[in-house]
């Protein structure tokens, strides 16, 4: 089971995306097989990946609203949090970033 917050879900999308055109093309290149059999190509798409969903993050982040209390005159700052198993965006993209750089020296 996925567990996300707003937009999170484009984590998963994001990295399946660009992991499927590795695999398309370097398979299409250098022949069927090749994607499966070479760690180190899905090592740079999740690289890659973490790059887009990081970026994406940042783009995405919503600025908030700020509210003020008429009784009280406290303000209160309103957001949308964007997370995948409750860790934010721009952090789970390191996270799969590190599983990529883990992967370019594993055989």
């Amino acid at each position: 089971m996925i567990i996300w917050q707003g937009r999170g879900w484009l984590t998963v999308l994001i990295t399946f995306a660009i992991l499927c055109l590795f695999n398309f093309g370097f398979d299409k290149a250098y022949g069927d097989g090749y994607y499966e059999s070479h760690n180190w190509v899905i090592g740079v798409g999740l690289i890659v990946s973490g790059a887009a969903v990081w970026l994406s993050a940042l783009q995405i982040k919503d600025a908030g609203r700020e509210l003020v209390e008429p009784q009280t005159g406290q303000t209160v700052h309103i957001r949308r949090k964007d997370s995948l198993f409750f860790i934010p965006m721009e952090y789970f993209a390191f996270v799969i970033a590190v599983i990529g750089f883990v992967l370019l020296f594993v055989k």
